[in-house]
């Protein structure tokens, strides 16, 4: 039968099992940042054709999603603050960066893009070396060395609709 100094034994058991976990020194190299890989991002937003800002994040860890990329950024820069509203399962979707909001009524939106390596986020005046990312923030690795942009763009409903 199960008395009660079989619980307070399993209790007891399970209690070192945890701490042994949580204090033992091989754990340790896991939680130094300075052992993982850095991903080096280039984030630029772009209103329309003229106002844009470029950063360059640097983050811990390796695989971080583009949302961590655009955290990391705000905390580095106001012009990158952002506001999301979250969908599930689709993840976070921006409503405005850098104090732009979009504005639905009129259909301007943030659009989210992914650029070629080779596309230089501080002269490209067009959309020339970018197209739409397949996956929103929330869902996007970044690699080292890739480019993102995020752009504010009329965007017709309608015009999306007819493309479904």
């Amino acid at each position: 039968s199960f008395t009660m100094n079989s619980s307070l034994l399993l209790v007891v058991l399970w209690f070192n099992l945890v701490c042994a976990h949580v204090l033992n020194p091989q754990h340790e190299a896991v939680n130094k940042t300075d052992s993982v890989p850095k991903a080096s991002i280039t984030y630029t937003v772009q209103v329309f054709d003229n106002k844009k800002s470029t950063i360059k994040v640097d983050l811990r860890p390796y695989r971080p999603t583009f949302f961590d990329v655009m955290k990391t950024a705000q905390e580095e820069d106001n012009r990158f603050r952002f506001t999301y509203k979250r969908y599930w399962p689709f993840g976070a979707y921006v409503t405005s960066i850098g104090g732009v909001k979009e504005d639905t009524s009129k259909q301007f939106v943030w659009m989210f893009y992914k650029c070629n390596k080779n596309v230089d986020p501080a002269v490209f005046n067009d959309m020339k070396g970018c197209k739409l990312s397949d996956t929103g923030v929330s869902w996007t690795y970044p690699e080292d060395g890739d480019i993102y942009l995020f752009h504010y763009e009329h965007h017709p409903w309608d015009k999306t609709i007819k493309q479904l």
